[in-house]
């Protein structure tokens, strides 16, 4: 997700009026609103009013910088006849905007709108943080471990540099932004028998994804807290269950429940190089947006063994990585969302586990920022595992970035005939059109395939049969992919389902005599040096088909 702030818009000229508070009369009939967008219901959009940290009256023209966010409210109404712009910033100003859309409006948004009773005239969604300052705040974080937001985290239980036990005690916040238990500045805190109870909503959204703002169990840099035997339950937006962010911070987890039925509630959270080592949990989010197991913003670590985790609500994957999943004897399944979310060039790892997901594909690997980075790849390894999908799409869905799977005796169950689609993308944002195609190499080890695999003409795939693995489907059937390759060792074996195309194949067994082609031929680029062991020779394969230079 696009991330804009208060705190980050410095120096910027936005628009060419003054405001007056945290809204302005126009016209007789018109209002002007300022803030980020907190929540989004269709047509209804909800937008966390801004004012200065002085309390003055009027909000600068140019400096943003003094800018917080009141904890007031407002929901205006967009609709097809709302005039959207995105401004463009140069040099830390803006100096044109451009027309926009109603789906270029995103939860986080800093934006300014004009009124005619809730309904919005027009709409400006001001600059990406990323356009204004030289490093943006994420990496900054990454950079040197510091992880904080503009909303100051309070608990109710706070340890705060210093050592504490708790056993046997139920503790609750109802109040917005506030979590139940906080261990920050070095401190350490073992708490066991715990009944941690939370309600009232968070204000911002992106502060409890990013920093654990309103969680329940929040451990910061430099802290480290263990929660054992425990019952977490929260019903409130924004209230994840137990949340580790920055450097350094650590939280054991073992023996604890979790329930969370708010929207952006996630189960178990790392952010900015936090880590959660936890064993036999039981996890269930029902609201949008909560992953049960989740490494958030600027890379955390989770590691999980043994127990079981659910999701229900929109939007809501089992796992989601934007840093490394590890998770070993664990079962769990979502009822609306896909298996497994990685984005960019992160990590999952599992190890016995059983998933089922219901996605419009099984395991989505991407990058979901604006950029085309593909350097490094996102990773992901199943071993001794089952894998189901019921949704009708791809097993595998790789767009806008470079992606490394790894799959050891694993069952994949799918109803779809695709096993991979590597393709670019024209409705996410996920990169430029054009220049978002997906790249993926899967390794199969001791493992059975089936399904086709496609790939546009944007996009890479290569495919790594080894130690007596199977693959039975069509690869590149159209003959569209950039690049398509596969290697076969001697002990596997591919079963032909329909012509295929590659720009390479590899084959131990020099006979092909471990491919089937029940009537179907490969064709292969006979100029590339990769093929040069085939001499362009073609080979009638066992059925009938051909291996054939085109």
């Amino acid at each position: 997700m696009k991330k804009r702030w208060v705190r980050m818009i410095l120096g910027i000229t936005i628009l060419s009026f003054a405001f007056t508070g945290c809204s302005r009369q126009g016209t007789s009939d018109e209002i002007t609103v300022y803030g980020q967008v907190a929540k989004i219901e269709g047509e209804h959009i909800t937008i966390a009013l801004a004012q200065r940290k002085d309390s003055s009256s009027e909000i600068p023209e140019e400096d943003y910088s003094n800018v917080i966010l009141t904890g007031e409210e407002q929901v205006i109404t967009v609709s097809d006849k709302t005039e959207v712009q995105e401004s463009e910033v140069s040099s830390g100003k803006q100096e044109e905007t451009e027309a926009g859309s109603i789906d270029d409006i995103e939860t986080g948004d800093i934006i300014v709108a004009i009124l005619e009773g809730a309904d919005a005239k027009t709409v400006t969604i001001l600059p990406d943080a990323s356009s204004i300052e030289k490093q943006d705040s994420a990496d900054q974080a990454e950079t040197d471990g510091t992880a904080k937001g503009i909303i100051e985290l309070s608990a109710v239980l706070q340890v705060d540099g210093k050592s504490d036990t708790s056993d046997k005690e139920s503790l609750g916040s109802s109040k917005e932004n506030e979590s139940v238990v906080l261990v920050k500045n070095s401190g350490t805190l073992n708490m066991t028998n715990a009944k941690l109870t939370k309600a009232g909503d968070t204000t911002s959204v992106d502060e409890s994804s990013f920093y654990g703002v309103n969680a329940v169990f929040v451990t910061t840099a430099g802290s480290e807290s263990s929660i054992g035997k425990s019952e977490i339950t929260s019903s409130s937006e924004g209230s994840g269950g137990i949340f580790s962010s920055g450097k350094d911070a650590l939280v054991h987890v073992s023996d604890v429940k979790i329930e969370t039925s708010g929207g952006s509630s996630k189960g178990l959270t790392a952010t900015y190089g936090g880590t959660i080592e936890a064993a036999d949990v039981d996890i269930t989010t029902s609201g949008d947006q909560s992953p049960p197991i989740a490494a958030g913003k600027g890379g955390g670590t989770v590691s999980v063994t043994g127990g079981n985790i659910s999701a229900s609500g929109q939007g809501s994957p089992c796992i989601y990585s934007e840093g490394k999943i590890a998770l070993e004897d664990l079962t769990g399944n979502s009822e609306t969302g896909p298996i497994i979310v990685v984005d960019g060039k992160n990590s999952v790892s599992l190890n016995k586990c059983d998933f089922t997901g219901v996605g419009k594909q099984g395991i989505m690997l991407y990058q979901s920022t604006e950029g085309d980075s593909k350097e490094d790849p996102a990773k992901l390894k199943v071993t001794d595992s089952r894998l189901t999908s019921t949704g009708q799409g791809p097993m595998f869905y790789i767009t806008n970035t470079k992606a490394e799977a790894v799959l050891i005796n694993t069952e994949l169950i799918y109803q779809g005939k695709i096993l991979i689609n590597a393709a670019g993308n024209d409705t996410n944002s996920w990169g430029t059109a054009g220049k978002n195609g997906g790249d993926i190499t899967l390794t199969g080890i001791a493992q059975k395939l089936q399904g086709d695999i496609i790939c546009d003409e944007i996009s890479r795939v290569t495919i790594n049969l080894t130690e007596q693995s199977t693959l039975k489907g069509t690869v590149n059937g159209e003959n569209k992919g950039q690049n398509v390759d596969i290697s076969l060792d001697k002990d596997s074996k591919w079963e032909l389902t329909g012509d295929s195309y590659v720009n390479v194949i590899k084959n131990d067994d020099s006979k092909c005599s471990n491919i089937q082609s029940n009537g179907h031929s490969i064709y292969y680029d006979s100029s590339n040096a990769g093929n040069s062991w085939l001499n362009k020779k073609t080979i009638t394969l066992s059925g009938g088909g051909k291996l054939l230079p085109w």
